[in-house]
């Protein structure tokens, strides 16, 4: 169980987003006396390489290039120590996955890609920052949980990470129910009753208010809705592997319809 952040690999696929996702490496090195390494990965399929990029290879890349080019992004930062840098060429998440192992004190931090994402967090055991927005402090972060999984140590770590923040707890009990179980009206009152249960003492022994969801659509549309209307910077996915992100359909649905920055933890 992952309880610090001494390492961070900031995963690039392009220069789109390369100053949000260095800036936020780098704060999170800060804070968390870490160190950042950055892995450049072009995904030939995907994206357009610039000409000044272009190797005399045919279909292929100038390292040398695009590595001076990120550096001079980095200069910008003023630290004390430059990082390491890595470029590599497609297959971003074995890419990322050799390069963290199982290093247990290891951030991932990038960009949202929609034909990536996914495949990355399905891929790497470490937490994953994914950026989607400009934000440079975390305000308000919505904690999505699972209530019956370690939770606890979920959300304590969450504090712990995020200190300023104003954390609130997210829960959907129509996503994550017991195998084995009919779901006949009376036992999904059933399930819907112990969950709140549970939910609410979790409030009550973290200190933290909460959303119980049992109504709407969609879990993605739902929570997207609500935290959009409540002005929330980031969704903290923390739930085990065989939760809402073993499906494809709605890991999917999650990445691509939640509008702020999201930290998924799918290994807890």
């Amino acid at each position: 169980m992952q309880t610090t952040i001494k390492r961070i690999i900031a995963v690039l696929n392009d220069f789109t987003m390369i100053d949000e996702i260095l800036g936020k490496a780098f704060s999170f090195a800060q804070n968390h006396d870490a160190m950042v390494e950055i892995l450049y990965v072009h995904e030939s399929p995907l994206f357009d390489v610039p000409d000044f990029f272009s190797s005399e290879e045919e279909n292929s890349i100038d390292k040398e290039k695009i590595k001076s080019a990120i550096l001079e992004k980095v200069a910008a930062f003023k630290l004390e120590k430059e990082p390491v840098v890595f470029v590599q060429i497609d297959d971003t998440p074995n890419r990322v996955w050799v390069l963290a192992r199982e290093d247990t004190e290891c951030l991932i931090v990038t960009a949202y890609h929609e034909s990536i994402s996914y495949d990355l967090v399905k891929k790497i055991t470490q937490p994953i920052l994914i950026i989607k927005t400009n934000t440079k402090k975390y305000h308000k972060i919505a904690l999505i949980i699972n209530a019956e999984s370690p939770a606890s140590i979920c959300i304590d770590r969450a504090k712990k990470y995020f200190s300023e923040s104003e954390i609130e707890l997210f829960y959907d009990y129509r996503y994550i129910v017991t195998p084995g179980i009919e779901t006949g009206i009376q036992n999904i009152q059933i399930i819907e009753e112990a969950q709140r249960e549970t939910f609410e003492a979790l409030k009550d022994e973290k200190g933290l208010a909460g959303k119980f969801f049992i109504d709407g659509d969609y879990l993605d549309t739902d929570i997207n809705t609500y935290l959009q209307e409540k002005g929330y910077d980031m969704l903290y996915a923390c739930a085990p592997a065989d939760d809402f992100f073993v499906s494809e359909t709605l890991g999917i649905a999650l990445l691509e319809t939640i509008a702020c920055d999201m930290l998924i933890s799918s290994r807890e």
